[in-house]
């Protein structure tokens, strides 16, 4: 729910897109004005990297320590509020032998932020800064060849405690008749509330600024986005597909029970968005050698807060445990909570049903065809992908697609979309979720 709020407070705030939204508030006291704070450059060019905390602050890298030139100014407060629905209608018939089973339903989200003040700020520079190149700090950045430095120059943060409530109301209804004999008919509503409290002063977006204290050593680790525009190519797909393979390798030679341990987790934390953001941020810091406490975990839901822990405490991330051969997980893991948080919140309940229905497979034969179209031509091309869907499992994949920013086109064949740039970023986080699903699942 926090990410989701943060991601709406952001864009609307600033609508040109500088504001970082915060991924979880297991995090968001780390990302206060001057606060370093570093990002590795993407593996994937469309890929989008958080930034990861440091210890450190500005004034500890400066020549001489010098912070007569910063300023820390704040605006004026403002209120904000916003309520947002989502709805969702499906149905689901299949024949079984002699039996068949019709099955309808509906779903609606209703998120609500109670009103709030937030204040914006922000760093006033009087005077350039001069980056100390001798220092520890400074040197330990230079010598990781993919790592960005960069400094937190602007925040908004709520001035008063922030009350999120999320409710989930579902209906549905079956029907079941076997043989001609007998008919059976269901009908049942579900609804579930959820609620967090968010305190005073919790950074909820911010912004950054590069920290240049030499020439780049190193022009990027792989194109940008700019560079595969100009020049897209088969080549483009080929790079997306090894890097996956290369980050998800670890995970082929999992036991089989690890594996669903493993799957059984994520399967869960599929129903809400901050335990994956909390999971991928935890795991985050402990790549970049910090240390995790059970007490990041205490704004979560406490219906998944006990299995991310066991989870936690099983790949050795918490400070009681330790790591071992389970710290190789670290990445790929991480690299799979990535993906899942570049993806739209809309996008995650339908993965669950995909582990439900077991179409993991299916539906990453037909993504094969359509992100190899989108890597490979122009703007203006329409491509309808080869699969073997059912009806049910295609009105699945359509709604995930849309989730994306692919562009349908009516009157046409289902599965038949516009080229449209907006969607490589999605695809290619969803292409990489199931692969690591698919990995999972086997």
């Amino acid at each position: 729910m926090f990410h989701r709020v943060a991601k709406q407070i952001a864009s609307e705030m600033d609508p040109d897109g500088r504001f970082i939204a915060i991924s979880s508030l297991v995090v968001a006291d780390n990302y206060q004005p001057l606060c370093l704070v570093t990002k590795l450059k993407s593996r994937l060019p469309w890929q989008r990297r958080k930034h990861t905390s440091t210890s450190f602050k500005l004034v500890d890298v400066l020549k001489g320590g010098d912070s007569a030139g910063i300023e820390l100014k704040h605006s004026d407060l403002f209120l904000y509020s916003t309520t947002t629905c989502y709805t969702a209608n499906a149905k689901l018939s299949f024949s079984l032998q002699s039996t068949e089973v019709n099955i309808g339903g509906a779903g609606k989200n209703l998120l609500s932020v109670s009103q709030v003040s937030l204040r914006r700020t922000y760093v006033n520079r009087r005077q350039p800064w001069v980056i100390d190149p001798s220092n520890s700090f400074i040197q330990q950045v230079q010598s990781c060849l993919r790592l960005q430095l960069y400094v937190v120059v602007e925040i908004l943060e709520i001035m008063a405690p922030l009350l999120i409530e999320e409710t989930n109301e579902g209906e549905g209804k079956g029907r079941v008749t076997a043989m001609e004999m007998f008919s059976l008919q269901t009908k049942g509503s579900c609804l579930k509330k959820r609620s967090m409290q968010v305190p005073a002063g919790t950074v909820v977006a911010y912004v950054v600024e590069k920290l240049c204290f030499q020439e780049e050593q190193y022009s990027g680790f792989l194109p940008s986005s700019k560079m595969v525009q100009d020049s897209l190519c088969y080549e483009a797909f080929q790079l997306v597909k090894e890097t996956i393979k290369e980050e998800y390798e670890i995970l082929s030679y999992l036991s089989q029970p690890l594996k669903t341990k493993l799957l059984a987790s994520l399967q869960s934390f599929l129903q809400d968005s901050d335990v994956v953001s909390a999971l991928g941020s935890v795991l985050e810091l402990s790549l970049a050698g910090g240390k995790a406490s059970r007490s990041m975990l205490d704004s979560l839901d406490e219906d998944f807060r006990p299995q991310l822990e066991t989870l936690l405490d099983g790949l050795g991330v918490l400070g009681e445990g330790k790591a071992g051969d389970d710290c190789d997980l670290w990445r790929p893991m991480h690299f799979l909570c990535s993906a899942l948080e570049d993806l739209d919140e809309r996008t995650l309940p339908f993965l669950e049903i995909c582990l439900e229905k077991q179409v993991v497979a299916k539906l990453l034969v037909m993504l094969n065809g359509i992100l190899e179209w989108i890597l490979s031509t122009n703007g203006g091309s329409v491509f309808s992908p080869a699969h073997s869907l059912t009806e049910e499992e295609l009105e699945l994949a359509m709604e995930m697609l849309q989730t994306c920013h692919l562009i349908s086109q009516a009157q046409r064949p289902p599965l038949t979309y516009l080229w449209n740039k907006k969607a490589w970023s999605g695809l290619t986080a969803l292409y990489t979720v199931l692969h690591g699903l698919q990995i999972l699942s086997k």
